[in-house]
């Protein structure tokens, strides 16, 4: 049988032992306590270092943007001394784009200037010699053509047979030249009957721009009367 004081001393010792167990633990909870702490704060730096690195920012096209303006040339005609003198003065909005290099006319206006009387006497003229009265235009309505011009001309007596109507069609490219004129009466008919000078010499003008198209594509696989051309014959081997 064990003597009392050997008991005493196990049981101290026993209790030394849980003492120093309970201790090592708590301090193992604190580190990894502390660990998991710093964990967070470490994957938050390093996940924002990484999304900033990647992260692009993808900037919205710039939107397609149209500048307009309003531009304004002359008209000029020849009498009976063929010298070209201003008449009138057109005017048309100017629309500019910046995706492609190309301008677009539209609201083309004509307004002709009053006729002096030497004018008028000058019309005579040529409505009694059965002349033609001859206009012209700049070739460029941006003003970059300088001493160019596109020309047209009518029988005059055309025109007081038409109470003095006039149509004018521009015919322009994508960069603002003219590239034909068209000169006529209203109707398009030139008639050419005896008539006397008017009692008052006023035209009357309209203008028209027309701007280019692209024609739809042929299919080469198509014939001229737009059916598919007929299979090859057929050839038989003779042996």
């Amino acid at each position: 049988m064990p003597r009392p004081g050997l008991l005493a001393l196990l049981v101290l010792a026993l209790l030394g032992l849980a003492r120093a167990a309970v201790e090592l633990d708590g301090m193992d909870y604190e580190e990894e306590e502390e660990e998991e702490v710093q964990r967070p704060t470490r994957s938050r730096h390093n996940k924002g270092a990484a999304s900033s690195n990647s992260l692009k920012v993808n900037k919205p096209p710039e939107a397609a943007e149209e500048k307009q303006s309003l531009v304004s040339f002359s008209l000029e005609h020849a009498l009976s001394d063929g010298i070209f003198t201003p008449c009138g003065t057109f005017t048309a909005k100017v629309t500019h784009s910046n995706v492609v290099q190309a301008v677009r006319i539209t609201e083309l206006r004509l307004t002709r200037d009053p006729l002096s009387a030497d004018t008028e006497k000058q019309l005579v003229k040529l409505l009694e010699y059965e002349q033609y009265y001859r206009v012209r235009v700049p070739s460029n309505v941006l003003g970059t053509s300088k001493g160019r011009y596109v020309m047209a001309s009518l029988p005059l007596k055309c025109l007081v047979n038409a109470d003095l109507n006039e149509n004018y069609v521009l015919h322009l490219d994508d960069l603002g030249n003219i590239v034909a004129l068209d000169y006529t009466t209203p109707s398009g008919e030139c008639i050419m009957e005896e008539t006397a000078p008017p009692a008052e010499w006023g035209f009357h003008p309209l203008a028209y721009a027309r701007l280019p198209k692209d024609a739809p594509r042929l299919n080469p696989d198509m014939s001229a009367a737009g059916a598919p051309p007929p299979p090859p014959p057929r050839t038989k081997n003779v042996p």
